[in-house]
């Protein structure tokens, strides 16, 4: 049974852990995060960004429709929060702390079952500045979901589980604790997995957690692509993945004009011909499934290449969860 519980987790999960350092540089240009792009040292940084999340069929890059009609998932109340903190340790030495929440209320629809529910995903990861030895040093993550599966019987079910895991980062090896609590209903001694990956940093590295945040520290005068490694906790193996900022094609990254404005400090900031950069994240695999695709702020210092737009599609082509920066506090 614990055999084809993890089984399941690994067709449903996409659960990365990724970091940046290694013989293959990724290229970071700067802590745009910091309103002194080049700081090395310690500097008061305390962001936190939260996103409105709902449900649509198509992304700025996808006219096609994505949509099931056998289910449907509506959200009541969506919400996506970072919060980036710069501290110092013992010894004075700065590091980052980076803290996500996602909270998502709604109901699923199914035939004539409606379910309703309530996924929290929590993180917590640590890393050092990416100026000179950018290093990742720990992740936490918890999660409580629900989501669709596939089934023999009515096509579709739906499936509640919760699992969270810890990763700690050395030189030259990583350990990982991953514990599946709960799954449907099924009550049983937690599942608990530990690993220890040897030379994760070979090349570059990222951990996932982090995996929306460091694309604001590229530059986007001219188009990219960047290959990179993360541990999946689940089946316990190292990914190849990638970022991708415009194709072989153009020499520039694809800019997009959004109608978008926000809070910043307490006053409205943005414009009807807001400008991004879109930048795709990428599993090389054979069973990748659809890119994830972000939109990093370009046109002006002020908004320092946050994330203001992000689309990753639902489980059996449901269709994106869309995140819409809404209010900043730096």
């Amino acid at each position: 049974m614990k055999k084809l519980f993890t089984l399941f987790l690994v067709l449903i999960i996409s659960i990365f852990t990724l970091t940046g350092c290694g013989e293959t540089p990724l290229g970071f240009k700067a802590q745009y995060w910091h309103e002194n792009v080049a700081t090395t040292d310690f500097h008061p940084l305390n962001e936190t960004i939260e996103y409105d999340v709902k449900v649509v069929n198509k992304t700025p890059s996808n006219s096609a429709e994505m949509k099931n009609n056998d289910v449907k998932m509506e959200i009541t109340n969506g919400k996506y929060i970072t919060t980036l903190k710069m501290l110092e340790d013992e010894n004075n030495v700065p590091y980052y702390s980076y803290e996500t929440e996602l909270l998502i209320e709604g109901k699923y629809t199914f035939k004539e079952e409606v379910k309703e529910f309530t996924n929290d995903v929590k993180s917590t990861t640590l890393f050092k500045t990416i100026v000179n030895d950018f290093m990742p040093i720990s992740t936490t993550k918890s999660s409580n979901k629900t989501t669709t599966i596939m089934s023999a019987v009515n096509g579709y079910a739906l499936f509640d589980f919760t699992y969270s895991y810890d990763v700690n980062y050395g030189e030259k090896d990583a350990t990982s604790k991953y514990t599946l609590n709960t799954i449907g209903e099924t009550k049983s001694e937690p599942i608990v997995k530990n690993n220890t990956f040897k030379k994760y940093n070979d090349k570059a590295y990222i951990d996932s957690e982090l995996l929306l945040l460091l694309p604001r520290a590229f530059s986007y005068e001219q188009s990219f692509m960047k290959s990179f490694s993360s541990i999946d906790v689940v089946t316990q193996k190292i990914q190849k993945m990638r970022y991708y900022a415009g194709t072989e094609k153009t020499e520039v990254p694809d800019i997009k004009s959004f109608n978008l404005k926000y809070n910043l400090n307490g006053s409205e900031t943005g414009a009807e011909d807001f400008k991004a950069a879109k930048v795709q994240v990428l599993i090389d695999d054979t069973f990748s499934g659809a890119a994830m695709e972000a939109y990093y702020a370009v046109d002006h210092p002020t908004h320092r290449h946050r994330m203001v737009k992000c689309y990753t599609a639902l489980n059996d082509s449901i269709g994106y969860l869309e995140y819409t920066i809404k209010s900043v506090q730096a």
